[in-house]
């Protein structure tokens, strides 16, 4: 078999697809979620790339959600974006991906503060996650990062509780500094897009 060709573009790079793979690049800057919606669709529009290729898709990083972000309006401005890229490319098909999470604090010192401050960034990452998949998840196709992250092998889901509710987190083995995916953590995401990219409707 032929090896996947996976191939990085550079800032300034030829946008040119000589075959087959998954080609990608940095899009946009950490912390600052509308602005990698307009890389992303400025990616798309410039030089047509939307018409080259069959397929495109970014994910905001765990850190572009903090306490403070307005989960809504994040929202609202991606779907804007994507729903103007879908109306000008409309052969192109947009995966959505949902939000990376963070482990959980754990350790004594970390109850206390789980107990007096929650673990507010998760809690937004899970809002914008459910707010995708009720917008998407049953008429386009999404790739659910973080459900990979936080479901261990036999199916049980790493969660935590806020308040009343429950939400997940990443996998403590899936990580070494807490937001990362260490090797396991990467298998994981890794095959669940691939299985992803291999199904029928992806054809």
């Amino acid at each position: 078999f032929e090896r996947l060709a996976v191939v990085e573009l550079k800032p300034g790079d030829p946008l040119t697809f000589e075959k087959p793979g998954i080609y990608h690049q940095q899009n946009g800057k950490n912390g600052f979620p509308k602005g990698k919606c307009d890389a992303f669709k400025r990616l798309l529009t410039e030089n047509e790339v939307g018409n080259k290729v069959d397929v495109a898709f970014f994910k905001f990083c765990y850190v572009d959600f903090t306490p403070e972000s307005d989960v809504a309006e994040i929202f609202n401005y991606y779907v804007e974006s994507i729903e103007s890229l879908k109306k000008s490319f409309p052969k192109l098909t947009i995966i959505h991906v949902t939000v990376p999470l963070v482990a959980h604090r754990w350790g004594v010192r970390s109850i206390i503060r789980n107990l007096t401050e929650g673990d507010q960034a998760n809690v937004k990452r899970n809002e914008y996650n459910k707010m995708l998949i009720a917008k998407y998840g049953n008429r386009e196709v999404i790739y659910d990062l973080a459900a990979l992250e936080s479901t261990y092998p036999d199916g049980k889901r790493e969660s935590f509780k806020q308040g009343r509710k429950e939400y997940f987190s990443l996998i403590r083995d899936y990580t070494d500094d807490g937001g990362h995916l260490n090797a396991q953590g990467r298998y994981y995401a890794a095959r669940g897009l691939l299985d992803l990219l291999s199904q029928p409707e992806m054809k």
